[in-house]
């Protein structure tokens, strides 16, 4: 070891920095492709034609025609098209999904038997999957008060839409499941907090970065 060099848990900051950054970025498009798998497979499941599948999105036959009819507050045009009930649970599956993975990578931390690789996805998964959430709040807290003619789109409020609901009765919980998340991951990242946390929260942000390009490329 060259004088001054910091090791970490046996390592290199360095180097532990590198695969804890790799690590946590693998955990950005994999859980973009768990969110859209989740969609996809509720949408199966109920028998909607012409699913589709791509890197970062689905569609199904008639899904434009479905939400024209809804916020237009024609509930009954749109249940000829698709059952409401049927199209609030395709659209809230992946948000389940979703905060599933974050809790349930924030629990097998705690088992402290992984890899640092193995560990690091799933820190990622558990400290940024579930930011997503975050849209729905910031539309509760500045858009819906300041912008009453807004119509965002986002998984949450097309699922309160579909089902009828306040998107807030999805986007609290959601939430609260992130802070979760949060509570229980963070402590698990010690020893070598400093390096693992900022790597955790870069990570997936740099992973969805170059998905966005890879990911039209090879499935659009």
């Amino acid at each position: 070891m060259e004088q001054g060099e910091v090791k970490m848990e046996g390592k290199p900051w360095w180097k532990l920095a590198s695969i804890w950054l790799a690590g946590a970025a693998l955990s950005g498009p994999i859980g973009i492709v768990l969110h859209e798998l989740a969609h996809y497979l509720a949408a199966v499941s109920f028998s909607f034609p012409e699913v589709k599948i791509n890197y970062a999105s689905i569609n199904y036959a008639q899904s434009e025609e479905f939400w024209a009819e809804i916020l237009e507050g024609d509930r009954a045009g749109a249940a000829a098209i698709h059952p409401p009930n049927y199209v609030g649970i395709v659209s809230i599956a992946g948000p389940l999904l979703t905060i599933v993975l974050s809790l349930g990578s924030a629990l097998m931390l705690r088992s402290k038997e992984f890899n640092d690789l193995a560990a690091a996805l799933l820190a990622g998964f558990a400290l940024m999957a579930g930011v997503r959430s975050l849209t729905g709040l910031s539309y509760i807290i500045y858009v819906r008060p300041n912008y009453p003619g807004a119509i965002p789109y986002f998984d949450e409020i097309n699922a309160a839409r579909a089902f009828g609901i306040p998107v807030d009765y999805f986007v609290w919980p959601l939430c609260l499941g992130l802070i979760l998340s949060w509570f229980i991951a963070i402590p698990q990242l010690r020893p070598g907090l400093a390096i693992k946390l900022p790597a955790a929260i870069i990570g997936p942000v740099l992973g969805i970065a170059l998905w966005a390009v890879i990911g039209p490329t090879i499935w659009s």
